[in-house]
């Protein structure tokens, strides 16, 4: 998830320096309609992304995005060629979107998290179904055996809800992106 999130984020800081080709009235729109756009993640919709909700703000931040190229009139070979690039370049961040919200919403469903916790602690279970002689020896291999079980579940439910916990998806890549715009 972290990576989809990364591409988004790098789309739309190489749309915003590939806008340097453009007239400055265009320039300057695209590049405001992106940084509208990335405060606009962070701010209305990244807290939404647990639920797997489209955020109407961020929705419309992105259509100023699309008006802002729309009204570019490419006059020369090279203004062309960029223009083009930049399509492609938007419509690749539009999937990686679609693909960061789609994602957000997909768990892993009651059933499954039954079947591994009883699963986990049916393994558990069963190591003292066998025979060993000393006690102590069986208590640390029923431990380890108890302790990886529940690291694997950890790591299962961190994996599974991508954007909230301890382990969780951060908008830091669209505040890089935020930063990033100062220096060009």
């Amino acid at each position: 998830m972290e990576e989809i999130t990364q591409l988004e984020a790098a789309y739309l800081e190489k749309l915003y320096r590939d806008a340097e080709v453009f007239p400055d009235q265009n320039k300057n729109e695209i590049r405001n309609a992106i940084k509208g756009y990335g405060t606009s993640v962070i701010i209305d919709e990244w807290a939404g992304l647990e639920e797997g909700k489209i955020n109407l703000k961020t929705e419309q931040a992105l259509k100023v995005i699309f008006i802002a190229y729309y009204k570019i009139d490419p006059s020369s070979v090279k203004q062309q060629a960029w223009y083009a690039e930049s399509i492609s370049k938007l419509n690749q961040m539009m999937n990686t979107r679609l693909s960061r919200i789609i994602n957000s919403k997909s768990s892993l469903g009651s059933e499954m998290w039954s079947l591994l916790i009883l699963g986990a602690l049916s393994m558990v279970t069963f190591m003292w179904f066998f025979g060993i002689e000393s006690l102590a020896s069986h208590l640390l291999m029923s431990s380890i055996l108890a302790a990886t079980a529940a690291f694997l579940l950890f790591l299962i439910y961190s994996l599974d809800s991508a954007f909230s916990g301890v382990v969780s998806v951060t908008p830091e890549a669209f505040e890089r992106v935020l930063n990033l715009s100062n220096n060009y």
